[in-house]
């Protein structure tokens, strides 16, 4: 799914939430293994390592995760109507793009 994503479309809005779970499955089996390991590390007696993992990690989800809800969500990127119905997302395209106004104009209706 990430990689059509990648190669087919940047919309973020339309094609995160059908990946969304997916990758929040493989981040909870991911997360889980990472969490043995570092059960494992701590047992064998190299709490030093698994601290410096589990910082890592933190920050390995805490960087991405920060960065979209600091930038990617915020009109800084762009028009993020994401929560918005159609005729309201509709409405501010045609205020904001003229040239979507444009092209709508020329278009048949239906």
């Amino acid at each position: 799914m990430f990689l059509i994503w990648w190669r087919i479309t940047h919309r973020i809005d339309r094609c995160w939430l059908p990946m969304h779970p997916v990758i929040c499955a493989l981040s909870g089996i991911g997360a889980a293994e990472l969490i043995e390991r570092m059960r494992q590390l701590a047992d064998a007696g190299r709490r030093g390592l698994a601290a410096v993992s589990t910082v890592g990690l933190t920050a390995l989800l805490f960087v991405p995760t920060a960065y979209n809800l600091a930038f990617v969500t915020t009109a800084i990127a762009g028009n993020n109507g994401y929560l918005l119905d159609e005729t309201a997302a509709r409405r501010v395209a045609m205020q904001t793009t003229p040239s979507i106004a444009v092209l709508e104009s020329g278009l048949p209706a239906g």
